[in-house]
């Protein structure tokens, strides 16, 4: 069994659809972070999930696997929070959360999240103050914080899947392109996705870059928004696009 966060988003719903995939048995848990403190964004997300969850359970019938979901309150991370969405160390305080409440009451070893990386104007950084933002460095924090040799599952990492593209046609590869256009990502307490900040923008990007149409409803459509080109071209200088 394998204890993946799930929140709705791309990464997260993508590391699932990988994992249901690839045969493996998951326990999906949402934490309600955002549930108080901005509804609409919390309300997004759980609509999210409520419409992924059958192409879901679907996959893990074809693959003779088990998918189970649970949803459970940590709104005591928000606290964290300076700004009220981006969290220091958020994912180290999630993943103490999934091996306190989740991994050590069932025996789990296995820990599988969506992106454990946050951005601060395009500039990437690692919640958990590791010298290398990849998965060894959680994997590092598990075993010298816990002194645990757990295995950690993601797409999000600092190799070919820093940008949202990749991970989105993993995404699509796993659950299909119909399916992909339920996830969420706006950052903003809205009832749709603003258009206007930097997930927004990586989600518009990274459909066309799929050459997939991007049905996702937006306040603001972000295909003319200065923000689009930045990230472009960010991308250009850093891996060649």
């Amino acid at each position: 069994m394998i204890i993946a966060t799930w929140s709705g988003g791309i990464d997260s719903t993508a590391v699932l659809g990988n994992l249901l995939q690839q045969g493996r048995d998951v326990h999906a848990v949402s934490l309600g972070i955002y549930e108080y403190q901005q509804p609409k964004m919390w309300q997004r997300e759980r609509t999210a999930r409520e419409l992924l969850m059958p192409t879901m359970e679907q996959i893990a019938e074809n693959k003779n696997c088990s998918f189970t979901y649970s949803e459970h309150p940590a709104e005591w991370i928000w606290a964290f929070s300076p700004d009220g969405v981006e969290i220091p160390n958020r994912n180290r305080h999630i993943i103490d959360h999934l091996i306190t409440q989740h991994c050590m009451p069932s025996g789990c070893k296995d820990i599988a999240m969506g992106e454990y990386i946050g951005a601060d104007s395009w500039v990437v950084q690692d919640h958990v103050d590791a010298m290398d933002a990849d998965t060894r460095s959680l994997s590092s924090y598990l075993l010298l914080q816990w002194g645990l040799s757990y295995r950690l599952w993601t797409l999000a990492d600092f190799g070919t899947s820093r940008f949202k593209h990749h991970r989105m046609s993993q995404l699509i590869e796993a659950i299909g392109e119909d399916a992909a256009q339920l996830t969420t990502n706006c950052l903003h307490n809205t009832d749709r996705h603003c258009g206007e900040c930097y997930k927004c923008v990586e989600r518009f990007v990274a459909f066309g870059m799929c050459m997939v149409e991007d049905k996702t409803e937006y306040e603001t459509l972000p295909q003319n928004d200065s923000k689009v080109s930045e990230y472009l071209k960010q991308m250009a200088e850093q891996i060649g696009i």
